[in-house]
């Protein structure tokens, strides 16, 4: 009878090992799908990130461009106000050399 209650014993050892490898082994699937899922939501982020960065870079240029845009209006303009100074200068100059 003590063969039998050795392999008893031995058998009910083996299946709690068994049992806490069971476990080990969920545990570990476990933090394994936490990670990826962490994984995934950082890549979601990343992608988030990226896309608004680059609709930021697009409005910033747009901004740029059309300053530079207001700025050459504003050259051009500055340009055609000083030829229509010089020609009333000229006109002016005329009409005093005339009247003398």
């Amino acid at each position: 009878m003590k063969p039998y209650l050795l392999a008893l014993l031995i058998g009910l050892t083996v299946a709690g090992c068994d049992s806490r490898k069971t476990e080990i082994d969920a545990e570990t699937r476990e933090q394994k799908q936490a990670l990826e899922a962490d994984s995934k939501e950082l890549d979601r982020q990343t992608r988030e990130a990226k896309e608004r960065a680059d609709l930021d870079a697009k409005i910033e240029k747009v901004r740029i461009e059309a300053q530079q845009q207001s700025d050459k209006a504003q050259i051009e303009a500055d340009k055609k106000k000083a030829e229509v100074e010089a020609e009333a200068r000229k006109k002016e100059l005329d009409i005093k050399r005339s009247a003398d």
